[in-house]
């Protein structure tokens, strides 16, 4: 399934061109939400798992305080894990995880399938993870 050009006319260049040209991801959902930066969905073409990648800024010092640093300190196996974390360019970060069905934290609690209290508490949890 190939990435359509309207889907991702508004991601930068240097993002969209890495993406059509990864040879061992098929990319073919863009996802505009990510407030942090550029959220991509593709399966891998050797292991026919479904992934996600994600893009951010770059800061010219990489340190603990950059997304993937801080998502590496979650107790992964009761989450996700990161395969792989790059630097596109060296304008751009990304990280690599698995696709995780059913959505994000905020999708469920605006459609009512979860209370804000219980999505305080399982973020609660989450934060004693780290």
């Amino acid at each position: 399934m190939a990435l359509e050009d309207d889907i991702v006319s508004g991601c930068p260049d240097i993002i969209c061109n890495f993406v059509r040209n990864n040879p061992d991801i098929d990319v073919y959902d863009y996802i505009q939400r990510g407030c942090n930066g550029e959220v991509y969905f593709g399966r891998r073409k050797k292991l026919d798992d479904e992934v996600v990648l994600k893009f951010y800024n770059a800061q010219p010092h990489y340190d603990a305080s950059e997304e993937a640093a801080i998502l590496r300190k979650i107790d992964q196996s009761k989450y996700f894990k990161i395969w792989h974390l790059g630097l596109v360019d060296n304008k751009y970060a990304y990280f690599l995880t698995p696709k995780i069905s059913g959505g994000d934290l905020q999708s469920h609690i605006d459609k009512g399938g979860i209370s804000t209290s219980d999505a305080l508490n399982y973020c609660w949890h989450l934060n004693r993870t780290c």
